[in-house]
């Protein structure tokens, strides 16, 4: 089978990275925070709905 991410260094690295943004993001939605607005704009003024 595949190697999963327990057996890969690099991978687990990674996820160790990722330990105290869970955290906070954890805290954040138990506490009822609002999420930060959006920093860049999903769909530019001038782009129309593909949707009639």
């Amino acid at each position: 089978m595949g190697e999963s991410a327990l057996d890969n260094p690099a991978s687990a690295q990674a996820g160790a990275v990722l330990v105290p943004r869970r955290a906070t993001i954890g805290k954040r939605l138990a506490a009822g925070d609002p999420w930060d607005e959006p920093e860049y704009e999903h769909y530019p003024p001038t782009l129309k709905s593909p949707l009639p």
